[in-house]
């Protein structure tokens, strides 16, 4: 059964009844956005007889868990009042069900109502994208774009994984360089191009766009990052040495200081990895995963009671395959010529692993 609340229905009607007095009701405007932006004007239509009863039928219709028929009353009463909130309704409901013909005309009359919705203009380009039609998405994506100048590197962070995952990766570079050639000077434009380049196989033009990305953005850790992951194939140690200096400047970034540590560690810099394991374990101590890195690499660098005693750590915190860790420290024990202690350890580990 579809969670689908009355209140979000009443929501969608209220405002029918009572469109003069929304606009000053409101509170502060939040800052336009996909999520949420500022009310439209709504129409000046009265709650009359039959549009409740259009209303009640169709919470009647969720209520007995018919979406389907639902999506179609909101519609019809949407077309009848103009109102966008039931339009953005029956949208929602129609795209839910799967009824894509009517949710592409509920997400039309939607922007047809507010041509200057973001929403709307998402959600349109959203649906046409899902539905693998990229060319009719693409004036509704240039509009998005071009409606929202201050947030558009935000926006090109929103439709890049849409248009990415469409199966032909040519077709979806081709659209994405379109759609980010007006914006040189935004980062995340050119960080979309590059991960849509290296999908289509365009692995220097993929280098070279996120390289401008960093350059624009040299704070930014998901430009840091696919800089990273590019270069470490041809160039690993062109990788490291950019993850490094990354760090200097930004230390409490987690996930390029993890990057780096895994990274370090395919280097076979095994010293240098247990190093940045130890300053993420030092910053987050209760992280089993991290704990066990640290021993396993104490266990490589012959350190075999610090190794021992990050694999106590990681088996204490209860947040790792007791297996796994009774092995190792089966391994350590071994190594420290614990025959006997090795055994116990290796009798705790069950069948399995």
């Amino acid at each position: 059964m579809m969670n689908l609340k009355r209140s979000t229905v009443i929501f969608a009607l209220l405002p029918i009844s009572c469109a003069h007095a929304s606009q000053q009701d409101t509170g502060q405007a939040e800052k336009p956005g996909f999520e949420t932006e500022k009310q439209a004007e709504l129409p000046k239509q009265e709650l009359t007889e039959e549009v409740l009863y259009e209303y009640l039928l169709g919470e009647m219709a969720l209520q007995r868990d018919q979406p389907e028929l639902a999506a179609h009353l909101y519609l019809k009463l949407a077309n009848s009042t103009r109102d966008p909130r039931l339009a953005r309704y029956a949208a929602h409901l129609a795209f839910e069900t799967r009824q894509m013909d009517k949710a592409m005309a509920a997400f039309n009359l939607w922007l047809e109502i507010e041509p200057n919705s973001l929403l709307a203009k998402q959600a349109l380009a959203t649906l046409l994208i899902s539905g693998g039609k990229l060319d009719e998405s693409r004036p509704h994506l240039k509009s998005l774009l071009a409606a929202t100048t201050e947030n558009v590197g935000n926006i090109f962070m929103r439709i890049s994984p849409m248009i990415t995952s469409y199966p032909d990766k040519n077709i979806a570079f081709n659209l994405l360089r379109e759609l980010a050639q007006p914006y040189p000077r935004v980062a995340e434009a050119r960080w979309a191009l590059a991960q849509a380049a290296e999908a289509a196989g365009k692995h220097e033009l993929a280098l070279e766009e996120a390289r401008q990305a960093y350059a624009l953005r040299p704070e930014w850790d998901s430009a840091a990052l696919l800089n990273a992951q590019l270069l470490k194939g041809a160039a690993p140690q062109q990788a490291l040495t950019l993850l490094k200096k990354y760090l200097e400047a930004y230390p409490d970034t987690k996930e390029v200081r993890l990057f780096y540590a895994r990274a370090l560690m395919e280097q076979k810099q095994n010293q240098e990895a247990r190093t940045e394991f130890q300053q993420l374990l030092n910053a987050y101590p209760d992280n089993a995963d991290l704990a066990f890195a640290v021993g396993l690499l104490s266990l490589d660098l012959g350190e075999l009671d610090r190794g021992e005693k990050e694999l106590q750590q990681a088996l204490t915190n209860k947040k790792k395959d007791e297996n796994v860790v009774y092995f190792y420290l089966g391994q350590f024990s071994e190594a420290k010529k614990h025959d006997e202690e090795a055994m116990q350890n290796y009798n705790k580990v069950k069948m399995g692993i």
